[in-house]
């Protein structure tokens, strides 16, 4: 016990020390939990950064296996981009732990929780437990999905580039400025798209889609699980079953992920529209960057309700 309550210490100042300073050696080493904070990242930080995404877009995030090339990864980071809000907290923790990186781990400044940079939906506000399913009690972690949610966090992101490589503080500036500008640039146009189906209710698979349907004016009426990450039952889909017919829903959304069974007896049963979307960037020919993702997103959808009859 004596030797540890010296090498704390000593260790916290040198984690503080590497926690600061400017990685003058070459560019930024950059880590994203996700490719949508990877894509983020890459906006902010073009070529005074190399950015790797641990997972890729069309993997569940939930659940991923802490590789000894993913731990190499972190090793070596001097900044590491999450989620939030538990999103991770089935596999970071040990990941970081077996990384002993301290340049990245939570109170350091290459630690960049974007969660910290929006308001979260969905907050339990009371003791959360396994009977209720998979449920973040921080709030739902799917924040990126809103255009705007991504502009704060290009912005967070930025400011602690800035601390990690001040050289590089106006230029970070400058790129979150003009991602900003991007995104109430398209955001207008993306809005448009979906505006003669404001307040159409649809089905989701999985509660990843909350954030995306209140900046596009839909209702999420319900989920194919009838507790987050809880398979679908054979008495919870005959609610749904009802529940589509009663509020004539047209549409599903469900990720590439997600098992197909259920929605597809659903649909034989309803009519309902299976429209398969990529959550994520990367997680469809053609997304390659957050703009793109958005894009697409909003005209598929645009496709799907105007093929159910407007």
């Amino acid at each position: 016990m004596t030797t540890w309550k010296w090498v704390f210490p000593i260790s916290s100042i040198f984690v503080g020390f590497f926690s600061t300073v400017s990685p003058a050696w070459g560019k930024m080493n950059v880590l994203a939990t996700t490719t949508d904070l990877a894509a983020l990242a890459r906006a902010v930080g073009g070529e005074r950064v190399d950015v790797v995404s641990l997972t890729s877009g069309r993997q569940d995030v939930h659940f991923v296996d802490p590789k000894p090339s993913l731990i190499h990864q972190a090793r070596r980071a001097d900044a590491l981009i999450l989620v939030g809000a538990d999103l991770e907290a089935g596999w970071l923790p040990p990941l970081l732990s077996s990384a002993r990186n301290g340049k990245i781990l939570p109170g350091a400044p290459g630690h960049v929780d974007t969660s910290k940079a929006v308001r979260l939906l969905d907050a339990p506000g009371a003791r959360v437990d396994r009977s209720q399913g998979d449920v973040h009690p921080q709030g739902n972690p799917h924040h990126w999905l809103d255009p705007r949610n991504a502009a704060a966090a290009a912005h967070f992101i930025q400011a602690r580039f800035a601390r990690i490589d001040p050289e590089g503080r106006s230029y970070y500036k400058g790129r979150a400025d003009d991602f900003e500008r991007l995104i109430e640039k398209r955001l207008s146009e993306w809005q448009a798209r979906l505006a003669p189906f404001e307040g159409r209710r649809v089905l989701t698979y999985h509660r990843s889609w909350d954030y995306f349907a209140r900046r596009f004016g839909l209702v999420v009426a319900g989920e194919l699980e009838p507790k987050p990450g809880i398979p679908p039952s054979a008495a919870h889909l005959a609610k749904l079953v009802r529940k589509i017919k009663d509020e004539r829903i047209s549409i599903l959304i469900k990720e590439a992920h997600y098992e197909t069974q259920s929605a597809r007896f659903l649909a034989e049963r309803t009519g309902l529209r299976i429209v398969e979307l990529p959550l994520s960037v990367g997680g469809a020919p053609g997304v390659e960057t957050y703009d793109q993702l958005i894009d697409v997103l909003t005209e598929k959808l645009r496709g799907a309700f105007q093929e159910a009859g407007g």
